[in-house]
């Protein structure tokens, strides 16, 4: 992955089961979005 292809290119999750089972713990989430998160946080 290039750097510009962070936050909008989709990488493979490596362990789906373990990524599922922290989002249903709400310890993380699993919905691509921490590098567009740091952007606009960046922004401001």
């Amino acid at each position: 992955m290039q750097i510009n292809e962070l936050g909008i290119v989709r990488h493979e999750t490596r362990n789906i089961v373990l990524a599922n089972i922290l989002e249903v713990l709400h310890v993380a989430e699993n919905r691509y979005s921490g590098i567009l998160t740091i952007k606009k946080e960046l922004m401001n």
